[in-house]
């Protein structure tokens, strides 16, 4: 339902609004706690409230109740407004009053994270349409061939449809307009194959896409846990070739911690068998959320080298989501958790239930990607575009060291000043060449940016000169400097939008699109990451 809601979204081009969530020029209008002119009706928000940002939403009683849709004509105002010290997103409709969701509780949380957007990275100067959707991006290179800046990640192919798989050229011809949107950048392809019961054909599928793609580009494939041992047992599996990252989705109901935990031990003791192997593991929780504490521990020591990226996403179960569907004349109560959707509540229960190995400050928000673009070209992994919302998600590294028994699973911010060395990389990366490719100056500057931003930290040792380290050609360096790597682990809070909490103008920002045949791009957006 909600990707439909998306493919039928008009563009961004002509509906600018003042000030979005992307606009480095938020912080200054916020200081000055003073209400947005444009609010008309005072009686709508307390006097205690300050309006903050102004986007735009649907209300799902109009959109989906009575099936008016989702186009221009029925998109409502909607306001990111501050209540004490919480953020909540006021959708404003005439006919059925206000939906009010909180999406944060701490407002310097909130304004901090505003302070991470790519657009502080990108020249609106000579690219004006940064603000683009996926949809006018397409029209917008086919027209004049601009460069577009915030080109998304992640494209999604089709090769399985109404219950049969699709031919191999249209397939193929997919990939190609996608490739001809991204210019002068790699992307990801994502492949749905949860519904795929014929595994056989599937796997045929994929080593024909992987021998037809350039090597730069790797591919997610989303499987079920059965389906995914299925394909490990063929012979030819594509799953040995390492441009193959593997997607499962766990659901963690509350109360079935440890035999979820189990389960997934399990089947993972099957999946260890195979070499290079790394996969995606997407944790969804709902409210009253689950412990964490044991399938953390599981997927951080005892799969480290196996599981690559563990994602947490928070989830309304359907019940709760229904109550948006209800009419808002009814008394309003703040503190039902089918009305709160804040990210940082579950960053803190990871805080409690890994005994503060991981803290609340140890994750910083996804955009900060955009500064690891140098670094992946570097390493010859691919010249990619990292610059989702900065309130999409909040990642963290999880660095193993050589001596993996005495420093396991530590957050890069123990080692790194984040904050700092996103400060110092921005001029850097701006002067960057669409390729990335460095010349020795900017060389020079990233490694001395680099040094000034390592902690002093005598409980985790690392080199000193570790961007020499990450950068030699001495072989014997490069295999430490690999084993490393792969033991790393990327921790992601995905902060979902789903079809109640809409923010259309985040949605620009979205880090993926999907390719539809005889339709062109749409947004992804809720399975961005």
């Amino acid at each position: 339902m909600f990707k439909r809601l998306l493919s039928r979204s008009p563009s961004t081009k002509q509906n600018q609004t003042p000030t979005t969530p992307s606009s480095p020029s938020v912080n200054n209008s916020t200081n000055n706690n003073n209400n947005n002119s444009s609010v008309n009706n005072e009686d709508d928000i307390p006097i205690t409230t300050n309006v903050l940002l102004i986007t735009y939403s649907i209300c799902p009683i109009c959109s989906f109740v009575e099936d008016k849709g989702v186009e221009k004509d029925n998109w409502k105002e909607a306001l990111l407004v501050k209540r004490k010290n919480d953020i909540w997103l006021v959708i404003r409709c005439q006919q059925h009053g206000e939906q009010q969701i909180k999406i944060c509780s701490d407002f310097n949380f909130f304004m901090k994270t505003l302070d991470y957007s790519p657009s502080l990275l990108e020249d609106k100067n000579s690219s004006p349409f940064i603000t683009y959707e996926i949809e006018e991006i397409e029209k917008t290179l086919s027209n004049d061939g601009k460069y577009i800046e915030n080109t998304p990640l992640i494209i999604d192919i089709d090769i399985f449809e109404n219950d049969k798989f699709i031919n191999n050229n249209i397939i193929l011809h997919s990939i190609e307009e996608s490739l001809k949107l991204i210019k002068n950048k790699n992307v990801i392809f994502r492949i749905n194959g949860k519904l795929v019961e014929n595994i056989k054909m599937l796997n045929e599928k994929l080593n024909f896409i992987l021998s037809y793609v350039k090597n730069e580009n790797s591919f997610i494939l989303e499987l079920s846990f059965d389906r995914l041992i299925q394909l490990s047992k063929l012979n030819d599996t594509c799953l040995l070739n390492n441009r193959i990252y593997p997607s499962l989705q766990i659901f963690l109901p509350n109360g079935m911690e440890k035999e979820t935990t189990m389960e997934l031990s399990n089947g993972f003791s099957i999946l260890k068998q195979i070499t290079n192997l790394q996969i995606i593991v997407r944790i969804v929780v709902s409210r009253p959320f689950p412990k964490l504490d044991s399938i953390l521990n599981l997927l951080r020591f005892t799969l480290k080298g196996l599981v690559k990226f563990i994602i947490i996403e928070q989830e309304r179960t359907p019940n709760q989501i229904m109550k948006q569907f209800k009419s808002t004349t009814i008394e309003y109560n703040e503190e039902d958790e089918s009305f709160n959707l804040d990210p940082l509540e579950l960053l803190k229960l990871i805080e409690k239930d890994t005994k503060n190995q991981i803290t609340v400050n140890d994750f910083f928000p996804a955009s900060v990607g955009m500064i690891l673009e140098p670094f992946l070209s570097i390493l010859g992994k691919g010249n990619y575009n990292i610059r989702p919302s900065p309130f999409c998600a909040f990642a963290t590294c999880l660095i193993n060291s050589e001596n993996q028994t005495s420093f396991p699973s530590v957050p890069i911010t123990r080692l790194l000043n984040v904050d700092q060395l996103f400060t110092e990389m921005l001029p850097i990366i701006k002067g960057l060449k669409l390729d990335n490719n460095l010349n020795l100056v900017q060389l020079r500057n990233l490694k001395k940016a680099f040094e000034k931003c390592l902690k002093n930290q005598q409980d985790y040792p690392i080199p000193k000169d570790l961007f020499s380290y990450i950068t030699s050609k001495d072989v014997n360096i490069l295999q430490k400097t690999k084993r490393v790597i792969d033991d790393c682990q990327f921790l992601i809070i995905h902060n979902v939008m789903d079809v109640g909490v809409v923010d259309l103008m985040r949605r620009t920002r979205c880090s993926s699109c999907h390719y539809q045949l005889g339709k062109g791009f749409v947004s992804s957006c809720t399975n961005c990451i």
